[in-house]
């Protein structure tokens, strides 16, 4: 006698479900929740900004793995010569949404890099 087909059970369907939304899932814009610095470009780490690693803080700062951007990263663009005289204001090294401008790595008077 032939075997019908088997139907999963909900619980199944729910796993696999969310595995493939897992894998199919836009990386995160800092590196992946919970990689830590490993995951992360360098500048974002503690370590990579004197200020932040001077208070004994470890691991990301900037933006941290919680998307927010510590004061002791100096992420301003006032902070930085050539955004500064590019006209931007607020927050460039990174901005609020973790990228970095091209500015914060340019040499000019008046910048300083973390």
């Amino acid at each position: 006698r032939p075997r019908s087909p088997s139907i999963p059970s909900l619980a199944t369907m729910r796993s696999l479900l969310l595995a493939t939304l897992l894998a199919a899932a836009p990386p995160h814009p800092w590196g992946a929740a919970g990689d830590g610095a490993s995951g992360a470009a360098a500048w974002r780490t503690c370590e990579a900004n004197s200020e932040c690693a001077s208070n004994g803080l470890t691991g990301l700062c900037c933006p941290n793995e919680e998307g927010l951007v510590l004061d002791c990263c100096k992420a301003e663009c006032s902070n930085y010569g050539a955004c500064a005289k590019d006209g931007l204001e607020g927050l460039c090294c990174p901005t609020s949404d973790g990228r970095r401008l091209d500015c914060c790595d340019e040499t000019e008077q008046g910048s300083h890099l973390p």
